[in-house]
């Protein structure tokens, strides 16, 4: 008995198509920006909606890379706005955490079992080779 190497093929990774898609939290994606090293957290979702597709009519399968949200003290008020939409009660002010980890891992704890429908829109850019291409944004949530 021996390894069968499997049939390749590439998956679509064109980007989930404008529309109004049912979802379910799934956890926060954490990290640093490139340049002034501002720690962020962005949620990340899991489509359950049947009927999503992508930008060329494909099932989309992969999650969805929803907000990114700085945590400097002008720009909290954008997770505190979203936690707030989504009933959220967020960790405490000034509570202390080892590790942008450990907050993310907190995060992802309290927006367990989240489900709703996140609009999504497209928004044009130019990528590093000078490509027009498309993402999709997430334009609002209602959970």
């Amino acid at each position: 008995m021996g390894f069968k190497v499997p049939e390749l093929q590439a998956q679509s990774k064109a980007p989930l198509d404008k529309g109004a898609w049912d979802m379910r939290f799934k956890t926060f994606k954490h990290g640093e920006s490139s340049v002034k090293k501002t720690p962020f957290v962005q949620a990340v979702f899991k489509v359950v909606d049947e009927d999503a597709v992508d930008t060329e009519g494909n099932a989309y399968k992969r999650d969805f890379y929803g907000d990114t949200f700085y945590l400097t003290p002008a720009a909290m008020w954008r997770l505190k706005k979203f936690a707030s939409e989504a009933e959220v009660e967020l960790p405490e002010s000034c509570e202390e955490f080892d590790t942008l980890a450990e907050y993310a891992e907190a995060l992802t704890e309290a927006f367990d079992g989240l489900e709703g429908t996140v609009e999504v829109d497209l928004e044009s850019f130019t990528d590093k080779d000078d490509n027009e291409r498309q993402k999709a944004v997430p334009v609002s949530y209602t959970f």
